[in-house]
């Protein structure tokens, strides 16, 4: 039997919101409250040399990729310029790709993702696995990953192995063209665990040529630190968004001492979340400055443009209550950025049969952010076709996000970018 499809998909659910300790609840379930949350102190995630090393190199990839789906964005003849990715699922998602293709493309992968090599890769991906959701004991935060092989295609037991023991990847073969049906609900109630019914189906049917399906699920959840908005304080007021002035639902915080910084091109403030292992960088153009000006500002210096310059104050913020969704293709993005290869045709070598193949993927998310904290699911979809080619504390500053913004939520220790983008318009 000739196989002809690969398809791979990721699917990464960033989901926050305050009372949010094990599960989502209604919003009976979590009344307006000023008690404050109490968790215990932040800790840094003990990481070996190479995964440090790691670690550090993935945060030009984080800004860059989000800088490029940008520009792809502003370059559109789409109304809708809203970007939301998360850097952190796409960077899982090409890693286990890494590791089922051949040499040449692995490379490419592993040099754009700024890794020195795979091992490096898979060290820290099994290290994000395990200590991320222990970051925070006021949020809740898994990551899982299963693969799904179409009988009678059997995968290399060396690449089951990586997958079990670096990506803690359950292994399930099914019979997609005879019990197609069964295998759509088998994945969709994966999904839907495993992302806490933020993303109850993934897929409608399978492909009569797919040969197998690999799954990644983020699940995330968490509170802003120390109640910073309250219903009490929303008001409507006005956003300068893209397509002109909109009114929105305004958040507005108590007087808070908070990480921020400033400079000619644009002025950001740092939000956290929890015990303050997770936060948002909060990025704004100043008025006259071009967005692309910032994109490639982020894009050469990442996030340390914004660490390295940041001060404390005391702010009252003003935020708008968010409720977006965003889709996206991942190709235009990678090829953009330069990775010809795994644009093209691509030798699949994870199964005992290798086949060329063509991968083509999708990413599509959800945001939610307001008074309780964020809610986040994100889905990337890729298939493997054969065959295809100083203020006064007193009288604090207000930072007021009413201006199309750049976001990017990160865990502190690890600079680990969950989910970023650019909000044109709520």
């Amino acid at each position: 039997m000739r196989l002809t499809v690969f398809t791979f998909i990721s699917i990464m659910a960033f989901l926050g919101s305050l009372g949010f300790i094990t599960s989502c609840s209604s919003e009976n379930d979590n009344p307006d409250t000023d008690q404050k949350l109490i968790a215990s102190e932040r800790k840094s995630i003990q990481m070996t040399a190479q995964t440090r090393a790691t670690a550090e190199n993935l945060k030009n990839f984080y800004t860059s990729f989000t800088a490029e789906a940008v520009k792809n964005a502003l370059e559109s003849d789409s109304q809708d310029k809203n970007i939301i990715i998360s850097p952190l699922s796409v960077s899982m998602m090409l890693g286990m790709v890494a590791n089922g293709v051949d040499q040449e493309v692995q490379q490419e992968i592993v040099s754009y993702l700024g890794c020195e090599n795979l091992s490096s890769l898979n060290s820290l991906c099994a290290q994000f696995i395990e200590e991320l959701p222990l970051a925070d004991e006021l949020s809740s935060c898994s990551i899982a990953n299963s693969f799904w092989i179409n009988n009678p295609l059997t995968a290399k037991q060396e690449f089951q192995s990586l997958l079990t023991d670096y990506y803690t990847a359950g292994i399930h073969n099914e019979n997609f063209s005879g019990q197609e049906s069964e295998t759509v609900k088998k994945i969709n109630s994966w999904c839907h665990n495993h992302t806490n019914g933020q993303i109850p189906n993934i897929i409608d049917h399978i492909n009569p040529l797919t040969a197998a399906i690999a799954l990644n699920s983020i699940y995330f959840n968490s509170p802003w630190s120390a109640n910073l908005f309250t219903k009490k304080n929303t008001k409507k007021d006005s956003f300068k968004g893209e397509n002109g002035n909109k009114t929105v639902d305004m958040m507005v915080s108590e007087p808070s001492v908070l990480s921020c910084c400033e400079n000619d091109n644009f002025e950001a403030v740092f939000l956290e979340f929890g015990n303050s292992a997770f936060g948002m960088w909060v990025v704004m153009p100043k008025p006259g400055i071009p967005t692309i000006n910032v994109v490639d500002i982020l894009a050469k210096k990442n996030l340390d443009v914004l660490n390295e310059s940041s001060f404390k104050d005391t702010f009252i913020v003003e935020f708008p209550k968010i409720n977006l969704v965003s889709s996206l293709s991942l190709n235009s993005i990678l090829k953009r950025s330069g990775l010809s290869k795994i644009s093209g045709v691509i030798t699949a070598t994870f199964a005992n049969e290798e086949f060329e193949a063509f991968l083509d993927m999708q990413h599509a998310t959800s945001l939610k952010l307001d008074e309780k904290g964020a809610e986040i699911a994100s889905a990337s979809k890729g298939d493997f076709i054969f065959g295809f080619g100083g203020s006064d504390s007193e009288n604090p500053s207000v930072f007021k996000v009413n201006r199309p913004f750049f976001f990017f939520i990160t865990e502190f220790s690890t600079n680990a970018c969950i989910l970023s983008g650019y909000i044109s318009e709520p």
